[in-house]
């Protein structure tokens, strides 16, 4: 039996309680203690799906036209994702209130969606730190912790008022993964060979990712960007997996050529 080290898709939905996967999860590393969550997972937690929730508040914060802000949310998610998850959070919302009234009143409607996505980043934060039994491991020197605030305007904002990167650190992540150069070649490796799915060669998070384990192998962590951070991603949780821990994630697919290169296990609850 081995110990859980849960990555950032354990994270989110247990924050968000997502069923049935969260009590999945929940019942899986009571099966099987002990249980760590790198900070690592915390950080893409607040950069991704808490982060979006910000921007799409602090967004109808400063706009008088919540459709407004949805769209030019979806126009520029028509080459990010992050965008079009804005996007979504405000649109949802709007698509809920219009399934229980014929007719909406703009202002109303723009406070009520406001309120809900304060609330939920919030929550979600808060609760994010309250997984059971779970110790939470390798610290980041880059990562801005701490509570999600307002300012005088009413806008969210990040630990230390900020969603960055601590100002001035090299990424701590990087660091990490870079003191085993011959594991980050192993994964290169993986992701190259012509054994890996057609699926996952063509896949951009993939391919992305390959050039954020390249570009930190050949040139070192002070290269590592906060985008090239965050595009390490699944590899990070591989490289970074303790001795007698598996992963646990809902993304095993993406998981098995990193894991299987570091000869580790890897398992969706």
């Amino acid at each position: 039996m081995t110990g859980c080290y849960l990555d950032s898709t354990i994270l989110v939905d247990f924050a968000q309680d997502a069923q049935p996967r969260t009590k999945a999860a929940l019942v899986h590393t009571k099966a099987n203690p002990p249980v760590k969550i790198a900070e690592y997972a915390y950080r893409e937690l607040l950069v991704g799906r808490v982060g979006s929730l910000c921007d799409a508040h602090n967004a109808l914060i400063a706009s008088s036209n919540l459709v407004e802000v949805a769209l030019a949310f979806s126009i520029r998610g028509t080459f990010a994702r992050t965008p079009q998850a804005q996007a979504h959070e405000i649109l949802s919302r709007l698509k809920k209130m219009f399934d229980k009234k014929k007719s909406i009143n703009p202002a109303l409607a723009k406070r009520e969606v406001q309120e809900e996505l304060m609330m939920l980043a919030t929550k979600m934060w808060k609760k994010a730190t309250k997984f059971p039994g779970a110790e939470r491991v390798q610290p980041l020197s880059c990562f801005n912790d701490g509570r999600i605030t307002r300012d005088k305007h009413g806008l969210l904002l990040g630990p230390n008022n900020s969603f960055n990167c601590a100002i001035g650190a090299t990424c701590a992540a990087a660091h990490y993964m870079y003191a085993d150069r011959r594991g980050l070649r192993k994964m290169i490796a993986a992701l190259d060979s012509p054994k890996l799915p057609g699926h996952l060669k063509t896949k951009g998070e993939t391919q992305s990712r390959r050039k954020a384990l390249d570009l930190l192998e050949r040139r070192g962590p002070t290269k590592i960007t906060k985008s090239g951070c965050r595009q390490l991603g699944d590899a990070y949780f591989a490289a970074m997996c303790p001795p007698g821990h598996h992963v646990v994630t809902t993304n095993a697919d993406d998981f098995q050529p990193l894991c299987g290169a570091l000869s580790k296990d890897v398992r969706t609850p």
